[in-house]
């Protein structure tokens, strides 16, 4: 194994302290502020609950079809590049929002249940965890 030279780590501690200070990763925000009949869009955008419902895939691609398979179907980056116009129209759809505020309601369900409710985690009934990363 080779040893690091004092002059090299003084190098990389340099470098390092030279880097300015800041989060890992800046692009999680939005942006932008969603019309109120459907800012839980942006709260539903971060959890994987959007993609374990259909009314959730079939919500973000009414917002703009051809965008959504242009995004990969990701709805942090739809919500990003979706027109005001298109945003304000489905605001407006009675419709829309009325689907939204049902899975909106589920999901809050679904947030606020207490974890025991899901039953016991045994040899039997194993748990397993999956990251998209």
């Amino acid at each position: 194994m080779k040893e690091t030279s004092t002059e090299h780590s003084a190098d990389m501690h340099s470098a390092v302290s030279l880097q300015p200070e800041q989060s890992f990763r800046v692009d999680f925000g939005l942006g932008r502020t969603l019309p109120e009949p459907i800012r839980f869009l942006d709260r539903l955008s971060r959890n994987f609950y959007w993609c374990w419902s259909d009314e959730g895939a079939a919500l973000f691609r009414d917002l703009d079809p051809g965008l959504w398979d242009e995004c990969e179907q990701n709805p942090c980056e739809l919500l990003s590049r979706v027109s005001e116009l298109s945003l304000w129209i489905k605001a407006s759809q009675r419709s829309f929002v009325r689907r939204l505020r049902v899975l909106e309601e589920q999901f809050n369900e679904y947030i606020s249940a207490p974890a025991a409710s899901f039953g016991p985690i045994s040899s039997e009934r194993p748990v397993a965890y999956f990251c998209a990363e």
